[in-house]
C-alpha cells in the first residue's frame, strides 16, 4: 500500500503496530526508525478494457513505494502500510484537502493527480480479446483440446523476465457450442486459436454488435465500465429502498437496479444498488423496461389476491 500523502523531503517513521500481524519485507527497517523521503518508485500499470473500468484502457505510469534514506545511512523502499509522516498534523491536513477535492465524479482524476499518473501508450497488441470464443490446446492435461471464452488478459506476464514476452489468458471453460462447463483456467498465447471474436473486439474495432436482449446489452456496457453506481440522495449511501429507486427511475436519475445479498449476514437481507449508464439512449430503454416489468409484477400480484 502506498501512502500518497508522503512527498519528497518529508520526515517519516516506520511504525509496527504490535496488535497487527506483521511479516518483515525486504527494505523494512527496525520499528521506530526515522528517515527522509528522497523519491518515489515509478510503477507501470495496465488499465484493462473490461471489469473495474474507470479510465481509458492503456498502459500508465504511477507513483509507487516511497524511497527513504534512513537515519542509519541506508536507503530502501519499505512496506508502505507501516510508513507514516512524523508531522501527523500535516498528514491529516493533506488528507482533508484530498477528501474535499473528491466527489463521486472526480475521485479518479483526483487520485491520478496525487499519484502523478501518466498515460504511456495503448494496451499491447494481443491475439485474443476479452469475450473471444477460442479453441485451446490442452497438451499439459493430456487432452487434445477444449473450448473457452476469454475473461481476462494478464499483461503483466509480458514484463516478467521469465516470460516469453506474450500474455497469459484466463478463460471460462465451455463446449463447442459455447455452453459453460466449469470454472476458469489459463492458457498461453501459442496455445490459443481464435474461433470467433467477441463483442469487446467488435466494439473497439467499430464492428456491428448484436445482443440477445436488453439485459445482455446492459451487462456488456456495464462490463466496459460505461455505467456508475448512484448514491441515494436521501442517505448519501449506495443503498436504496424499492420505493426510492423506482421513483428515481421515474425521475430519470437512475436507469436500473439490482438486488444483492449483504455479506456476512445470517439472514436473507438484501440491498438494492442503482446504476446510471453513460449512453442515455440505452438508459432510456432500461428505465422503460424496468418500470414496465415492475408494473407487470404488481398487476400479477393484485390479480392473485
Amino acid at each position: 500500500m502506498v501512502n500518497d500523502m508522503i512527498r519528497v523531503g518529508d520526515r517519516v517513521v516506520f511504525r509496527i503496530d504490535p496488535k497487527e500481524e506483521y511479516y518483515k519485507s525486504e527494505g523494512d527497517p527496525a520499528d521506530g526508525m526515522q528517515g527522509e523521503c528522497v523519491g518515489r518508485e515509478r510503477v507501470t500499470v495496465f488499465e484493462d478494457r473490461v471489469g473495474l473500468c474507470i479510465r481509458k484502457p492503456g498502459v500508465y505510469e504511477v507513483d509507487g513505494q516511497a524511497i527513504v534514506k534512513w537515519d542509519d545511512g541506508t536507503t530502501t523502499e519499505p512496506n508502505g502500510w507501516k510508513l507514516k509522516m512524523i508531522d501527523t498534523a500535516e498528514e491529516k491536513r493533506r488528507y482533508a484537502v484530498k477528501r474535499a477535492e473528491s466527489t463521486d465524479d472526480t475521485w479518479a482524476e483526483v487520485d491520478a493527480k496525487y499519484e502523478h499518473r501518466v498515460f504511456l501508450r495503448d494496451l499491447p497488441v494481443t491475439k485474443a480479446w476479452e469475450g473471444d470464443f477460442v479453441r485451446v490446446s490442452c497438451k499439459r492435461f493430456n487432452m487434445e483440446a477444449e473450448y473457452g471464452i476469454i475473461e481476462r488478459i494478464d499483461y503483466y506476464r509480458m514484463k516478467q523476465e521469465v516470460s516469453d514476452g506474450k500474455p497469459m489468458y484466463n478463460y471460462r471453460i465451455c463446449d463447442a457450442n459455447k455452453n459453460v462447463l466449469g470454472g476458469t483456467t489459463y492458457a498461453k498465447e501459442d496455445d490459443i486459436e481464435i474461433i470467433e471474436h467477441g463483442n469487446v473486439y467488435k466494439h473497439f474495432n467499430n464492428e456491428p454488435i448484436q445482443f440477445a436482449d436488453l439485459r445482455e446489452e446492459a451487462a456488456f456496457f456495464k462490463w466496459l465500465g460505461h455505467c456508475k453506481e448512484v448514491r441515494n440522495p436521501a442517505t448519501r449511501t449506495y443503498s436504496w429502498s424499492l420505493e426510492e429507486v423506482l421513483k428515481a427511475i421515474a425521475d430519470d436519475l437512475v436507469d436500473c437496479f439490482n438486488m444483492e445479498s449483504l455479506p456476512f449476514s445470517f439472514t436473507n437481507t438484501q440491498t438494492i444498488r442503482a446504476q446510471r449508464f453513460t449512453d442515455r439512449e440505452l438508459g432510456a430503454r432500461l428505465r422503460a423496461e424496468t418500470l414496465a416489468g415492475f408494473n407487470e409484477m404488481v398487476a400479477e400480484s393484485l390479480t392473485r389476491k
